[in-house]
Protein backbone atom coordinates (compact mmCIF):
# COMPACT_ATOMS: atom_id res chain seq x y z
CA UNK A 1 0.00 0.00 0.00
CA UNK A 2 1.56 3.22 -1.11
CA UNK A 3 0.92 6.53 0.51
CA UNK A 4 1.12 9.68 -1.64
CA UNK A 5 3.64 12.03 -0.08
CA UNK A 6 3.78 14.88 -2.56
CA UNK A 7 3.73 15.56 -6.32
CA UNK A 8 5.78 17.67 -8.69
CA UNK A 9 4.81 20.04 -11.49
CA UNK A 10 4.71 17.18 -14.00
CA UNK A 11 1.96 15.45 -12.11
CA UNK A 12 4.26 12.67 -10.97
CA UNK A 13 3.96 11.46 -7.40
CA UNK A 14 6.51 10.19 -4.96
CA UNK A 15 5.50 7.74 -2.27
CA UNK A 16 6.63 7.25 1.28
CA UNK A 17 5.48 3.65 1.47
CA UNK A 18 7.76 1.95 -1.08
CA UNK A 19 10.11 4.77 -2.06
CA UNK A 20 13.54 4.79 -0.46
CA UNK A 21 14.06 8.30 -1.90
CA UNK A 22 11.18 9.81 0.12
CA UNK A 23 12.60 12.70 2.14
CA UNK A 24 12.64 12.45 5.90
CA UNK A 25 10.48 13.08 7.87
CA UNK A 26 7.73 13.29 5.24
CA UNK A 27 4.63 15.37 5.75
CA UNK A 28 3.60 13.47 8.92
CA UNK A 29 0.36 12.39 7.25
CA UNK A 30 -0.91 9.16 8.86
CA UNK A 31 0.21 6.11 6.92
CA UNK A 32 -1.96 3.49 5.25
CA UNK A 33 -1.03 0.44 7.30
CA UNK A 34 -4.16 -0.36 9.29
CA UNK A 35 -5.85 -2.57 6.68
CA UNK A 36 -2.86 -4.91 6.65
CA UNK A 37 -2.83 -5.08 10.46
CA UNK A 38 -6.57 -5.83 10.56
CA UNK A 39 -6.07 -8.72 8.13
CA UNK A 40 -3.23 -10.15 10.18
CA UNK A 41 -5.35 -9.85 13.31
CA UNK A 42 -8.24 -11.79 11.79
CA UNK A 43 -5.79 -14.45 10.59
CA UNK A 44 -4.40 -14.80 14.12
CA UNK A 45 -7.95 -15.05 15.45
CA UNK A 46 -8.77 -17.84 12.98
CA UNK A 47 -5.60 -19.76 13.83
CA UNK A 48 -6.30 -19.57 17.57
CA UNK A 49 -9.89 -20.73 17.10
CA UNK A 50 -8.80 -23.61 14.86
CA UNK A 51 -6.30 -24.61 17.52
CA UNK A 52 -9.01 -24.61 20.17
CA UNK A 53 -11.15 -26.91 18.03
CA UNK A 54 -8.23 -29.29 17.44
CA UNK A 55 -7.46 -29.36 21.17
CA UNK A 56 -11.05 -30.27 22.02
CA UNK A 57 -11.16 -33.00 19.38
CA UNK A 58 -7.87 -34.51 20.57
CA UNK A 59 -8.94 -34.50 24.19
CA UNK A 60 -12.20 -36.19 23.26
CA UNK A 61 -10.37 -38.89 21.31
CA UNK A 62 -7.64 -39.17 23.97
CA UNK A 63 -5.09 -38.64 21.24
CA UNK A 64 -1.77 -36.87 21.58
CA UNK A 65 -0.30 -34.25 19.29
CA UNK A 66 3.25 -35.10 18.35
CA UNK A 67 5.84 -32.83 16.79
CA UNK A 68 3.47 -29.86 16.72
CA UNK A 69 3.24 -26.96 19.11
CA UNK A 70 -0.24 -25.44 19.21
CA UNK A 71 -0.84 -21.71 19.07
CA UNK A 72 -2.69 -22.03 22.37
CA UNK A 73 0.41 -23.59 23.93
CA UNK A 74 2.42 -20.57 22.82
CA UNK A 75 0.01 -18.40 24.83
CA UNK A 76 -0.34 -15.75 22.13
CA UNK A 77 -2.68 -13.02 23.42
CA UNK A 78 -5.42 -11.76 21.12
CA UNK A 79 -5.07 -7.95 20.83
CA UNK A 80 -8.10 -5.77 21.60
CA UNK A 81 -7.71 -3.82 18.34
CA UNK A 82 -10.29 -4.24 15.55
CA UNK A 83 -12.87 -5.63 17.99
CA UNK A 84 -10.52 -8.31 19.26
CA UNK A 85 -9.22 -9.01 15.75
CA UNK A 86 -12.67 -9.90 14.40
CA UNK A 87 -13.02 -7.11 11.81
CA UNK A 88 -11.13 -6.15 8.66
CA UNK A 89 -10.81 -2.49 7.74
CA UNK A 90 -11.20 -2.17 3.97
CA UNK A 91 -8.58 -0.37 1.94
CA UNK A 92 -11.19 2.07 0.60
CA UNK A 93 -12.46 2.98 4.08
CA UNK A 94 -8.92 3.36 5.37
CA UNK A 95 -8.05 5.85 2.63
CA UNK A 96 -11.32 7.79 2.98
CA UNK A 97 -10.90 8.12 6.74
CA UNK A 98 -7.27 9.18 6.54
CA UNK A 99 -7.96 11.79 3.84
CA UNK A 100 -10.99 13.21 5.66
CA UNK A 101 -8.99 13.47 8.88
CA UNK A 102 -6.09 15.17 7.14
CA UNK A 103 -8.41 17.60 5.37
CA UNK A 104 -9.86 18.60 8.73
CA UNK A 105 -6.42 18.96 10.32
CA UNK A 106 -5.16 21.17 7.49
CA UNK A 107 -8.03 23.68 7.67
CA UNK A 108 -6.64 27.13 8.44
CA UNK A 109 -8.27 30.29 9.67
CA UNK A 110 -8.74 32.40 12.74
CA UNK A 111 -12.38 32.00 13.73
CA UNK A 112 -14.97 29.42 14.64
CA UNK A 113 -15.65 28.66 10.98
CA UNK A 114 -12.80 26.18 11.36
CA UNK A 115 -15.02 24.16 13.68
CA UNK A 116 -17.93 24.24 11.23
CA UNK A 117 -15.73 22.84 8.47
CA UNK A 118 -13.76 20.34 10.53
CA UNK A 119 -16.54 18.72 12.56
CA UNK A 120 -18.37 16.90 9.73
CA UNK A 121 -15.06 15.80 8.24
CA UNK A 122 -13.94 14.25 11.53
CA UNK A 123 -17.33 12.63 12.10
CA UNK A 124 -17.09 11.01 8.66
CA UNK A 125 -13.49 9.92 9.36
CA UNK A 126 -14.63 8.22 12.56
CA UNK A 127 -17.38 6.47 10.63
CA UNK A 128 -15.10 5.09 7.93
CA UNK A 129 -12.38 4.05 10.38
CA UNK A 130 -13.74 3.64 13.93
CA UNK A 131 -10.61 1.81 15.07
CA UNK A 132 -8.22 4.75 15.50
CA UNK A 133 -8.30 7.23 18.37
CA UNK A 134 -6.97 10.54 17.11
CA UNK A 135 -10.02 11.60 15.04
CA UNK A 136 -12.23 11.08 18.09
CA UNK A 137 -9.87 13.16 20.22
CA UNK A 138 -9.77 16.09 17.80
CA UNK A 139 -13.56 15.87 17.50
CA UNK A 140 -13.81 15.98 21.30
CA UNK A 141 -11.91 19.28 21.32
CA UNK A 142 -14.36 20.75 18.80
CA UNK A 143 -17.33 19.58 20.87
CA UNK A 144 -15.80 21.12 24.00
CA UNK A 145 -15.40 24.41 22.16
CA UNK A 146 -19.12 24.23 21.39
CA UNK A 147 -19.89 23.41 25.06
CA UNK A 148 -21.37 20.04 24.06
CA UNK A 149 -19.86 18.39 27.11
CA UNK A 150 -21.60 15.00 27.10
CA UNK A 151 -20.73 14.30 23.47
CA UNK A 152 -17.19 15.57 24.07
CA UNK A 153 -16.73 13.23 27.03
CA UNK A 154 -17.93 10.29 24.91
CA UNK A 155 -15.51 11.06 22.08
CA UNK A 156 -12.56 11.74 24.39
CA UNK A 157 -13.16 8.51 26.31
CA UNK A 158 -13.43 6.46 23.12
CA UNK A 159 -10.33 8.09 21.65
CA UNK A 160 -8.36 7.40 24.83
CA UNK A 161 -9.53 3.78 24.90
CA UNK A 162 -8.38 3.25 21.32
CA UNK A 163 -5.01 4.84 22.02
CA UNK A 164 -4.49 2.52 24.98
CA UNK A 165 -5.51 -0.51 22.93
CA UNK A 166 -2.94 0.31 20.26
CA UNK A 167 -0.18 1.51 22.60
CA UNK A 168 1.10 3.52 19.65
CA UNK A 169 0.00 6.64 17.79
CA UNK A 170 -1.56 6.77 14.33
CA UNK A 171 -0.96 10.51 13.89
CA UNK A 172 2.81 10.82 14.25
CA UNK A 173 2.85 14.63 14.61
CA UNK A 174 2.70 14.05 18.36
CA UNK A 175 4.00 11.19 20.51
CA UNK A 176 1.66 8.52 21.83
CA UNK A 177 2.20 9.86 25.34
CA UNK A 178 1.26 13.34 24.12
CA UNK A 179 -1.99 12.11 22.58
CA UNK A 180 -2.88 10.18 25.73
CA UNK A 181 -2.22 13.22 27.93
CA UNK A 182 -4.30 15.48 25.66
CA UNK A 183 -7.18 12.97 25.57
CA UNK A 184 -7.21 12.89 29.38
CA UNK A 185 -7.24 16.68 29.53
CA UNK A 186 -10.24 16.77 27.19
CA UNK A 187 -11.99 13.99 29.09
CA UNK A 188 -11.56 15.73 32.43
CA UNK A 189 -12.75 19.08 31.09
CA UNK A 190 -15.79 17.41 29.60
CA UNK A 191 -16.61 15.79 32.94
CA UNK A 192 -16.11 19.12 34.71
CA UNK A 193 -18.24 20.83 32.04
CA UNK A 194 -15.65 23.54 31.49
CA UNK A 195 -13.42 24.72 28.66
CA UNK A 196 -11.03 27.58 28.01
CA UNK A 197 -12.53 30.72 26.50
CA UNK A 198 -9.38 32.23 25.04
CA UNK A 199 -5.94 31.32 23.71
CA UNK A 200 -4.27 31.89 27.07
CA UNK A 201 -6.63 29.39 28.64
CA UNK A 202 -5.80 26.78 26.01
CA UNK A 203 -2.06 27.30 26.52
CA UNK A 204 -2.44 26.73 30.26
CA UNK A 205 -4.49 23.55 30.01
CA UNK A 206 -3.06 20.60 31.90
CA UNK A 207 -4.12 17.69 34.03
CA UNK A 208 -2.56 18.60 37.36
CA UNK A 209 -4.99 17.14 39.87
Amino acid sequence: MQDVLFGNDDGEFRYSGNNFCALWPGDCKPGLWMTAISRMGVLLNILLKEDEVEDREEHQSAGKREGKKAFSELQIPLPAIFKSCSTILSTADQIKARNLYWEAICITGGDEKILDKAQPLLQAACKYNPFVGEPHIVLAQILLSRREFELAEKEATLGLQLLLEWATNWDKRMTWEGWVAWARVLQQNALDKTWAKDVWGIINLGLVK
